[in-house]
C-alpha cells in the first residue's frame, strides 16, 4: 500500500511540474502578432512624418511586446527598425548591437528575409562610417542570403558578430 501511495505522490509531482512548464510557456497568439505589427507600422509612419522619437517608443513597445510573447520575429524586425531610426538620427553608439540581436534572432528562427535584412542595414551602417568595403561585403553577403538559404547556419552567425 505505501508503495502505490509512493507512486501515485511521484504521478502527481510530475504532472504539477509538467503543468508548471507549460504555464510558464506563454505562446503569442494571431491578435498578439497584429498588434505587434500593428506598433512597427505606426513606428514606419512616424519614421516617414520624420516623427524619429514617437516611432522610436513604437518600436519600443513592440519589442517588449515581442519578447513578453516570446514572438522571436517580431522582436527581430523591431531590433532592426531601431537600428535604423539610430542610424537616421546619428546615433550609432547602439545600432550594432540591434543589428546583431535582429540577426541572432531572425537566424534562431531560420528567417532568410531577417537575416538579410539585417546584412542590408550593416552595409548602410559601414557606409555612414566611411568603411566602403566592409559596407560591399555585408550587401554581398545580404545577397547571399535572400538567393541561397543553404547560407542560414552559424558560420554566418560568426561572420556577423566579427564584422
Amino acid at each position: 500500500m505505501a508503495e502505490k501511495n509512493r507512486n501515485s505522490l511521484i504521478f502527481l509531482l510530475m504532472v504539477s511540474l509538467w503543468l508548471s512548464a507549460v504555464h510558464a510557456q506563454v505562446i503569442y497568439t494571431p491578435k498578439d502578432s497584429i498588434e505587434i505589427y500593428l506598433l512597427l507600422n505606426e513606428a514606419d509612419e512616424l519614421d516617414f512624418q520624420g516623427k524619429l522619437d514617437d516611432a522610436m517608443l513604437c518600436t519600443k513597445r513592440a519589442r517588449q511586446l515581442s519578447q513578453e510573447k516570446r514572438m522571436k520575429r517580431g522582436e527581430a524586425y523591431a531590433c532592426l527598425k531601431m537600428a535604423d531610426l539610430l542610424l537616421k538620427k546619428s546615433e550609432y553608439e547602439k545600432i550594432d548591437e540591434h543589428l546583431k540581436e535582429g540577426f541572432q534572432l531572425g537566424s534562431a528562427i531560420h528567417d532568410s528575409l531577417i537575416m538579410g535584412l539585417a546584412f542590408l542595414q550593416k552595409s548602410q551602417y559601414l557606409k555612414s562610417l566611411n568603411k566602403f568595403e566592409e559596407a560591399i561585403v555585408a550587401s554581398r553577403t545580404a545577397l547571399q542570403i535572400f538567393y541561397d538559404k543553404k547560407l542560414i547556419n552559424s558560420r554566418l552567425d560568426n561572420y556577423f558578430i566579427n564584422l
